[in-house]
């Protein structure tokens, strides 16, 4: 396997995002999260980062930013610079939530390990690499 089959990505999943989806809901509807990369061609989730840490840049160095506050922070930048969308996604009685960075923040806040499992993907380069290899790797 050469180097560009393990590590060459689509760029425009990157940016635009792709499906992650999760067991159904008690509905039959499929949770699905459409997330961008953290990182690579998402260069919208980098400036975020950076805006929204700057003015903890110094807490950060000493590494004294409460871990409340980071995690704010983290949540706010995935929410807006990574998560592009969602569909059927659920409250606890079933109710459809919609799509907005302020509902995206609020149900991660309820749901830490969910947040945790989306950056995870969003890390993930395979859910990235081009079409060509993706066939490649089912053959």
């Amino acid at each position: 396997m050469s180097l560009f089959e393990q590590f060459e990505t689509d760029k425009t999943k990157e940016q635009d995002g792709v499906p992650v989806e999760y067991v159904a809901n008690c509905d039959g509807t499929i949770p699905t999260f459409y997330i961008a990369r953290i990182g690579g061609a998402n260069s919208k989730y980098s400036l975020l980062i950076k805006k929204l840490t700057k003015q903890y840049k110094r807490q950060i160095q000493l590494d004294a930013l409460p871990e409340e506050k980071l995690i704010e922070i983290s949540i706010k930048a995935f929410s807006e610079g990574a998560l592009r969308g969602w569909d059927n996604i659920q409250d606890r009685k079933g109710k459809n939530i919609p799509f907005s960075i302020e509902n995206a923040c609020d149900l991660f806040k309820q749901l830490p390990d969910l947040f945790a499992d989306l950056v995870s993907q969003a890390n993930d380069l395979d859910l990235y690499k081009s079409v060509q290899i993706e066939e490649d790797i089912k053959n």
